[in-house]
């Protein structure tokens, strides 16, 4: 990185792309972590992401569960499982909805690897594909403890 990019935000954020002359926009979806937990540097994070593809012209969607279940539980412990309910169960379920009405062309961006367990659902639904049967599609498990040898087949 030279001097002039060091630090800046569009050093990383692409231009918008002109085609003969009509400069068109991305439709980008953003995931983030929900405002009901502690992590607040990836939030941060997401909000600069936007912020810089929005003034780039771009159509931004910042997508991230929101406190449902969470906001009714008073006890503090209680509220962290059921804030598991709404990133695991609800926000699945509303974003299953969401995927199926984004245009075809949509690019989407996880802010941080822990959101991954996300990124099947946008892969089956935004992108669908047909299934061709291999060898993949039967799972073994083998696990070893106290001397004991489990071992099972799955076929999917």
């Amino acid at each position: 990185m030279d001097q002039q990019t060091h630090g800046r935000i569009d050093a990383v954020v692409p231009e918008t792309v002109e085609v003969d002359h009509i400069q068109t926009t991305m439709n980008i979806v953003l995931f983030s972590h929900p405002a009901f937990t502690n992590s607040q540097s990836m939030r941060r994070f997401a909000r600069m992401l936007e912020q810089a593809y929005l003034a780039r012209g771009h159509k931004v969607q910042v997508w991230s569960p929101k406190a449902g279940v969470c906001k009714w539980v008073p006890c503090r412990r209680l509220a962290k499982l059921a804030g598991y309910v709404d990133q695991h169960l609800l926000f699945p379920l509303w974003m299953r909805k969401q995927l199926k009405v984004q245009p075809p062309d949509t690019l989407f961006v996880f802010c941080d690897q822990a959101l991954g367990p996300w990124v099947p659902l946008v892969m089956d639904l935004a992108f669908p594909r047909k299934r061709e049967p291999s060898q993949f599609n039967k799972l073994n498990f083998r696990f070893r403890g106290n001397d004991n040898l489990f071992s099972a087949s799955v076929d999917s």
